[in-house]
């Protein structure tokens, strides 16, 4: 039996049958059938029903009017859901799934609904926990921060030339219906009424007719924000760029932030079946089937369809990327590219997008407001606006006569006039932004039969964003690879890698693939094809919300050479430049030579080479320059290269434990040499109960042994191995969805030391990934595992977990001993842009061996009593080096006991690490229940 169908079998066991309400709710476990003919539903859902053994499911046809049109490629695409279960299993898990059920059923395709998260959005209102906010980095590379909107609502207008080509187009989109997927609209003024049709409205998530926004999410309102843009009427304080238009608002989302591909395919379908003359989409993610069916039967009903390029991924989402889709990108005021801008070939016009006025509420007080808003969802509904126009102004007959004319779709004569007529300032990119920002004036004045432009072609199928990746040549019709099959899964793992900023030739992805994928890859065509299944997989760490401060460079360069064991964040910036003179200088870049030596030792390579002997002069430099208080450029990747290297990798080393023992002798260990070597022989004892974590062979944290057939790590780690039933919160069970082991052996290489994980014997009450990290979570995990493994050997011994609370108080010195594994979480600079320069720079340069067994010396930073935003006083933070793969981490005190303190479970880049402290949790009678409490504690009851 596939893996994929036991797993389906397993998550829908014992659970109720389901009543069909038509609802599609956005984390609802939900996949996309495709049938190459007409099917019978009450066949498919006994034949369904038998392979699963239970009738848990929901079975309907994706579309209103289910007809296999005259094009082959088209097909047929029901809805399969269990309404019970949450979309709680991993990615890899839901293709799993899929492919399973496209084999036994026969079928031409299955795609499971993702949730993708690709769209970021400018937040609309922030509700009492502060969701809907924009942050981190994110925030920083995308949105302007403490900016004001230009003082003239309407500039955006002008700049598109809409209000001067209201004086052709007089009705100014009378009579034209606008179909909105989105979050769908609340009462607000810039909503007058007869500006939308509610009758044609419909709410796809709830499964009723009523499209009102409740406003209940983050994002919330942002259906409103979209359509005030398009139709706010021009007494008003905006104006929408056709203020006599209509639109029909379809609830599909409840936060723009996450993308589900079916919902919006069936809202683009209802757009088209209820009238509506063109389609607006402030939205975006992955590619589907069913999506792309809904575009193209939207087309050939001689609809306008447009959507937004997306923001801050670096590359075009779709729908926008479709061929048949007009994808806008945005523009600011002085007419040049917004920076969050989602740029590439697959772009026809742009649009304004900073700082556009329109609709939103007040977080606070829920009262209806207008402000300036960033993204190009206002790009795409100012540009959805003038097609109104255009649509109004030549009249709708006649349009679609024409295009029949020409032999064109009413889609392609808009497209190829709206991009004949833009206008393109000076220096423009017209490979990335289109042919330039779109000028309605000009649009309107061009005859309908002067167009002569050619279509534009990009991104119908994957293999165009793989070769945006890879920087290949890969072709969509090489047979070696089944696209429609394997589409969804190739274009969510690399769109992945885009995302987190990883470049062409990066071999770390963050995101695992299914054996079928991999397999299927290896006798790809192509090697870059091949490649993308070999890959390994970067495990991320969670980051934490900051503790307190975040450090600047100077203090933390300028640790005490004297002892060399405090805290580097305990000295003042006064302090650290009055330490630095040239001996202190010379003194560092000696040490950071030695640790040079050192990597060469552990990952051989090339030694101290041109590029390493650049950073030690580029740290000689910077150093001096911090000593005579100046500033390091934002774009002097030189100088905080260094400095990168002097914080992460100077005073708090990682040290490798390769043969079962520590090398005392290692240069790294520094100040730490003679502490470390008390501790050696009990450490070299302790690490043989601590052990790397994979998930059908790839890494995904640590866990170490703390009963007879009982593992402990992270309740993120869980997550990447299991799903919670019925979901995420409060689960009733976990089920496994991969093979997961734990090894532990140092380099996690020996299978005489692999162990099969059985089970989860419980997790934390909370979602961990996926959403912000809190320090009123849980995130610990207690597995079990298999006391005697294959090859007869016994699990090793338990560790002994400490319950003194004195342990992890403020500067004590703390060992953690884990996996790290290839960074995919990367840092930041003082203006929230990501630093993949860094990252690639310090893997150049020290040449980390990653996924092996390391010990990183360290101190607490702040006890359980000094973290803020910790309600339960569980947490504490330390400053030893970590990386994603470490979480599940133990860390010992030091003493001559060597017990267990603390549970690693996230960090912050040069910030601080975050911790679980077992006394904490020990002392707090309703943090475990008391069988997890018996095994952790011995029974004992604070």
């Amino acid at each position: 039996m596939p893996n994929g169908l036991q797993l389906l079998q397993n998550l829908t066991d014992g659970v109720a049958e389901a009543d069909s309400s038509g609802a599609l709710p956005p984390q609802t476990l939900r996949f996309v059938l495709e049938y190459g003919e007409l099917p019978d539903l009450n066949e498919e859902r006994d034949q369904i029903a038998e392979l699963l053994g239970t009738e848990s499911f929901e079975l309907e046809f994706l579309f209103d009017e289910p007809v296999l049109d005259d094009d082959d490629d088209d097909g047929v695409f029901v809805i399969m859901q269990i309404p019970a279960l949450e979309r709680t299993t991993s990615r890899p898990g839901l293709f799993s799934i899929s492919y399973a059920l496209a084999d036994e059923l026969g079928l031409r395709s299955v795609e499971p609904d993702l949730g993708t998260d690709l769209f970021t959005e400018d937040h609309i209102e922030t509700g009492p926990d502060g969701e809907g906010a924009v942050g981190g980095a994110i925030a920083g590379l995308c949105f302007l921060q403490n900016t004001p909107a230009p003082a003239d609502h309407r500039w955006a207008l002008k700049t598109i030339k809409a209000d001067r080509a209201w004086d052709i187009a007089t009705t100014r989109g009378a009579g034209i219906l606008i179909g909105q997927p989105d979050t769908g609209v609340a009462t607000h003024d810039e909503l007058e009424a007869g500006s939308l049709d509610l009758a044609r409205g419909i709410d796809i998530v709830d499964g009723d007719s009523d499209p009102t926004d409740p406003r209940t999410n983050g994002n919330a309102g942002h259906g409103t924000g979209t359509a005030s843009v398009v139709i706010s009427r021009d007494t008003n304080p905006l104006s929408g760029s056709a203020p006599a238009a209509t639109v029909v608002p379809i609830r599909c989302i409840e936060r723009v932030a996450v993308f589900n591909a079916s919902p919006v395919a069936r809202a683009i379908d209802h757009a088209r079946s209820s009238g509506c003359h063109i389609v607006t989409m402030s939205l975006g993610g992955l590619p589907s089937w069913g999506l792309y069916r809904a575009v193209k039967r939207a087309v050939r009903n001689d609809m306008i369809v447009l959507a937004a390029a997306g923001n801050c991924v670096k590359t075009v989402v779709w729908p926008a990327r479709f061929d048949d889709v007009i994808a806008v990108a945005g523009c600011n005021e002085r007419l040049e590219p917004w920076r969050g801008t989602c740029r590439g070939d697959a772009v026809d016009v742009t649009a304004p997008a900073e700082l556009v006025w329109r609709a939103q509420f007040d977080g606070q007080t829920g009262a209806p407001e207008i402000a300036g808003g960033q993204g190009t969802s206002f790009a795409v509904a100012l540009t959805a606006g003038v097609a109104a126009l255009w649509l109004g102004h030549h009249g709708i007959q006649h349009v679609i006569d024409e295009a029949a004319r020409q032999g064109l779709s009413v889609q392609e004569l808009f497209r190829r006039l709206l991009r004949e007529t833009t206008h393109t300032p000076n220096g423009w990119d017209t490979d990335e932004l289109g042919t330039g920002i779109v000028d309605a004036e000009a649009l309107l004045q061009a005859p309908l039969d002067g167009s002569r432009s050619e279509q534009r072609t990009a991104g119908t199928l994957v293999p165009e964003s793989v070769n945006e990746r890879l920087g290949t040549d890969i072709d969509a019709d090489d047979a070696s690879i089944d696209w429609r099959r394997f589409n969804l899964e190739v274009a969510s793992t690399v769109t992945e890698d885009l995302r987190r900023g990883a470049g062409p030739g990066v071999e770390t992805s963050s995101q695992r693939v299914t054996a079928e994928l991999r397999n299927a890859l290896d006798n790809a065509g192509s090697e870059e094809l091949r490649r993308l299944g070999q890959r390994s997989t970067g495990v991320r760490q969670p980051t934490g919300p900051t503790s307190g401060r975040r450090p600047d460079a100077l203090p933390l360069v300028a640790t005490s050479d004297s002892g060399g064991l405090e805290s580097a964040l305990k000295m003042s910036t006064a302090q650290a430049r009055a330490s630095f003179d040239d001996n202190q200088i010379e003194a560092k870049v000696k040490a950071l030579k030695s640790r040079f030596d050192a990597a060469a030792r552990i990952a051989p390579g090339a030694g101290l080479d041109a590029g390493r002997r650049a950073v030690l002069d580029d740290a000689v430099r910077v150093m001096q320059d911090m000593r005579d208080g100046k500033e390091i450029a934002p774009d002097d990747i030189g100088g905080r290269t260094s400095v990168e290297a002097l914080v992460k990798l100077e005073g708090r080393p990682v040290i490798p434990l390769l043969n079962d023992h520590i090398d005392l002798n290692d240069p790294q260990l520094g100040a730490w040499q003679e502490q470390v070597a008390i501790l050696a022989p009990a450490l070299e004892t302790a690490r043989a109960s601590v052990g790397r974590i994979d998930v059908n062979g790839v890494h995904s944290g640590t866990g170490f042994v703390v009963g007879p057939a009982h593992v402990l790590t992270n309740r993120h780690v869980v997550e990447t191995m299991a799903s919670a039933v019925p979901g995420h919160q409060n689960p009733d069970r976990w089920v496994l969805d991969g093979d997961a082991t734990i090894n532990f052996d140092p380099l996690a290489v020996d299978p005489d030391r692999q162990f099969r994980i059985k089970d989860i014997i419980f997790a934390g009450p909370d979602r961990i990934l996926g959403s912000p990290i809190s320090f009123s979570k849980l995130d610990l995990a207690l597995l079990e595992v298999e006391e005697t493994n294959t090859a007869g050997s016994p699990l090793p011994p338990a560790l002994n977990i400490s319950t003194d609370a004195k342990k992890t108080e403020a500067a004590d010195k703390l060992l953690v001993l884990g996996y790290p594994a290839a960074p995919t979480d990367l840092p930041e600079n003082e203006e929230g842009k990501l630093r993949m320069d860094v990252v690639n720079r310090l893997n150049e340069l020290f040449g980390l061996t990653y996924s092996v067994q390391y010990l990183s010396p360290g101190t607490v930073l702040e006890d359980v009593a000094e973290v803020t935003n910790s309600p339960r006083n569980w947490v504490f933070s330390h400053d030893a080096t970590s990386l994603g793969g470490n979480s599940g981490s133990c860390i010992f005190t030091f003493d001559r006991a060597f017990t267990v303190s603390g549970l690693h479970f996230a960090g912050d880049w040069l910030r601080a690490n975050f911790a679980h402290d077992f006394a904490a949790l020990n002392a707090d009678a309703a943090a475990l229940p008391d069988a997890v409490r018996a095994v952790l504690f011995g029974g004992a009851n604070p």
